[in-house]
């Protein structure tokens, strides 16, 4: 039979080795496989906000705990620096220096017969005096004792103003007692006290 071909098959059971690219399967978008969409999809974008808002609240606590320990250092530093602003402290700082005021005089009054008192106090101060009208011409007393704490000499005067000074005055101005501090290394005077006669009201 010359018009008929057989065709032979083969019954090799090795594999055919195909060159052909396998096509893909179709992606399914991500809104659609996840309900919280792409970004809860995306393992590495979930991680990244759960760091960040955990290292976020790690600041803060962080913060506030370190600015409170930096303000009780501040505060500790500041305490130990400034100097204490006593009374002592201003006496034994100020010992080689001029007189300084512990009481000026103030205002007073003569009271019929009752002449008016005028006090001073100064330390660092050799002497003590008051001078009335620019004229050293009242008579004072002189105390004169030394600080048990500071070691600092204090000096304390007393005058009395009498009516009969008052009366004596004709000057323009009123009736004035300023307190001045001597020392060795100079003098200070206090703001003038002004005396006057207290008015007598008869009902």
């Amino acid at each position: 039979m010359g018009g008929f071909r057989v065709q032979e098959v083969s019954s090799s059971t090795e594999p055919e080795h195909s060159t052909a690219v396998p096509t893909p399967p179709i992606p399914l978008r991500p809104e659609y496989a996840h309900p919280a969409g792409v970004e809860a999809l995306d393992p590495y974008n979930s991680e990244k906000t759960h760091q960040q808002s955990s290292h976020r609240d790690y600041l803060e606590e962080d913060y506030d705990q370190e600015s409170h320990k930096e303000d009780e250092h501040e505060n500790r530093d500041e305490a130990d620096e400034l100097p204490s602003l006593s009374g002592d402290h201003l006496l034994q700082s100020s010992t080689d220096d001029l007189p300084m005021f512990l009481l000026e005089p103030q205002h007073a009054y003569v009271v019929r017969n009752k002449p008016a008192m005028l006090r001073c106090r100064a330390a660092n101060a050799l002497q003590v005096y008051f001078k009335c009208n620019d004229v050293r011409s009242v008579k004072s007393t002189q105390f004169e004792f030394v600080d048990p704490q500071s070691g600092v000499r204090i000096v304390e005067a007393e005058c009395n103003v009498t009516r009969d000074q008052l009366d004596e005055y004709f000057g323009e101005d009123r009736f004035t007692c300023t307190c001045y501090a001597w020392s060795s290394r100079g003098d200070i005077k206090s703001q003038p006290a002004v005396v006057e006669l207290a008015c007598e009201f008869e009902f």
